[in-house]
């Protein structure tokens, strides 16, 4: 009983192991945002920023007509669907920032964001547990 105990454990644990790395490579890359949704009055933030890049070392950088303006680490999060609602969600993204030139109109959030790909060249990044939150749009570039 102890060996299937274990088994159990160990292959429950490569999965999880498996599709985090899935979510980290589907994330890599450069990503232009196309749009910001959400808040109950419909408001769209202002946003100074045009693009974010994740790197395969799991930093984050921000920019803004070609400069730099936020960056530092980021990690993903697997979710316990049944602690959460949202089903569809399975990951989230959590920043650590380093940087920020323009902490009040840029991507900084002090909470982390639900992350939902459509394809592979479409990323919504949604502040998490925040009924009146931000989604931010991106499309692969």
């Amino acid at each position: 009983m102890r060996k299937l105990v274990f088994l159990f454990t160990l292959l429950t644990t490569i999965t999880i192991g498996c599709e985090k790395a899935d979510v980290y490579h589907r994330l890599q890359g450069s990503w232009r945002i196309i749009g910001i949704s959400g808040t109950y009055f419909g408001f769209e933030s202002i946003r100074d920023f045009d693009k974010i890049y994740f790197n395969n070392s799991d930093k984050y950088y921000v920019s803004f007509d070609g400069s730099e303006i936020q960056g530092g680490s980021y990690e993903i999060e697997k979710l316990d669907n049944d602690k959460y609602s949202r089903s569809e969600v399975e990951f989230r993204l959590i920043l650590h920032e380093s940087f920020n030139n323009h902490p009040y109109a840029n991507f900084y959030s002090y909470v982390p964001f639900d992350i939902m790909f459509n394809g592979t060249d479409t990323l919504t990044l949604s502040q998490a547990d925040i009924f009146d939150g931000y989604n931010y749009h991106f499309v692969r570039k």
